[in-house]
């Protein structure tokens, strides 16, 4: 059996969380505005202000991630497999936090 992290999913999983973190951080350092994005507009606009104005400053994303997909969105309901795939999805948030404080680090040296 291959050891923790060797394995092609996990090197596949990795890559993904680096090229989200790149992208998110050339987000925030353009941040040009060229889509609308406003608090009391349409439910994309809405999505977007949120996106752009809150989702970026919140100290721990993966958790607020979990508890929206298991809480919010009625993983519980799923039993096991939601739980399961909820702290999928929230670890994979956290891969992408980990890798843009590693970027933001690398920029500031």
């Amino acid at each position: 059996m291959a050891a923790w992290g060797t394995s092609t999913a996990d090197k596949a999983r990795a890559l993904l969380a680096t090229a989200e973190a790149a992208s998110e951080a050339r987000a925030i350092a353009e941040d040009d505005g060229e889509l609308a994005a406003s608090l009391t507009g349409n439910a994309l606009e809405r999505r977007r202000w949120i996106k752009r104005h809150v989702y970026r400053r919140l100290p721990a994303k993966w958790l607020f991630r979990f508890l929206y997909m298991y809480v919010f969105r009625l993983g519980v309901l799923d039993g096991l497999n939601g739980f399961r795939f909820c702290l999928f999805i929230s670890s994979y948030e956290m891969d992408i936090g980990l890798k843009l404080a590693e970027i933001r680090r690398e920029d500031a040296a």
